[in-house]
C-alpha cells in the first residue's frame, strides 16, 4: 500500500460517519426502553455534575436514591422486601403505580438533597421538569398526607416514635388532624 496513513484516516472517518448515523437510531430505541429508575438515576448524575465535588455526600445520595426507589417498587411486589418501607400496596395497574411511586420517592429525595446546592435553581427546575414530563404533579402530596393521617389513627403506629412528613403544597390548616404531636 502506498499511503497507509491515508487509508487509516479514511477508515477512521468512515467508522465515525457510520457511528454518527447509527447513534440517533439507537438513541430512540434506548430512550423508549429506559425505566423510570434510570431516568431518576440520570437526573441524580446530572445534579451531581452541577454541585460541588463531595464524593462521600454523593455516594450517600446514590445509595439513598436506590434504596428509596427499591422500596417504592417493592411495595407493589408480594415477595420483595423493602429496605426501610416494608408495607405492601395493590393497584389495578401495578406498573403504573410503581412508576408513580418510584417517581415521587426519587423526586422528594432529590429535591431535599440538592436544596442548598451550588446549582440549586437549575437542579430544582430540572427535577420539576422531569417529574412533570413523566406526567406527575411535582407539588402533589395529598395522597401521602391522607396515608399519614390514616396511619395516625392506628395506636400502635402512633406510639412508634416521631414522624417527619414534608408537605410541599396545600394549606397549613391541613395539619389540624387527630394526630397529637404532628408538627407543621
Amino acid at each position: 500500500m502506498l499511503f497507509p496513513s491515508l487509508a487509516r484516516k479514511v477508515h477512521v472517518r468512515l467508522l465515525a460517519l457510520l457511528a454518527a448515523m447509527l447513534v440517533p437510531c439507537m438513541d430512540g430505541v434506548a430512550a423508549e426502553q429506559h425505566s423510570v429508575a434510570r431516568e431518576w438515576n440520570e437526573a441524580l448524575l446530572g445534579s451531581i455534575k452541577s454541585d460541588r465535588a463531595r464524593p462521600p455526600v454523593h455516594a450517600r445520595n446514590l445509595f439513598h436514591l436506590s434504596a428509596a426507589m427499591w422500596d417504592a417498587w417493592a411495595a407493589y411486589d408480594p415477595e420483595a422486601t423493602g429496605w426501610l418501607f416494608t408495607e405492601k400496596h395493590s393497584a389495578i395497574d401495578v406498573e403504573a403505580a410503581r412508576r408513580q411511586a418510584v417517581s415521587h420517592a426519587a423526586y422528594r429525595l432529590l429535591r431535599q438533597r440538592f436544596l442548598l446546592s451550588v446549582g440549586a435553581t437549575t437542579i430544582q427546575a430540572k427535577l420539576s421538569a422531569l417529574m412533570t414530563g413523566l406526567g406527575y404533579d411535582p407539588t402533589y402530596t395529598g395522597k401521602a398526607f391522607a396515608g399519614l393521617r390514616a396511619q395516625c389513627a392506628d395506636p400502635t403506629w402512633a406510639q412508634a416514635g416521631s414522624v417527619v412528613f414534608i408537605h410541599s403544597g396545600g394549606e397549613p390548616a391541613l395539619f389540624t388532624g387527630p394526630c397529637q404531636g404532628l408538627a407543621t
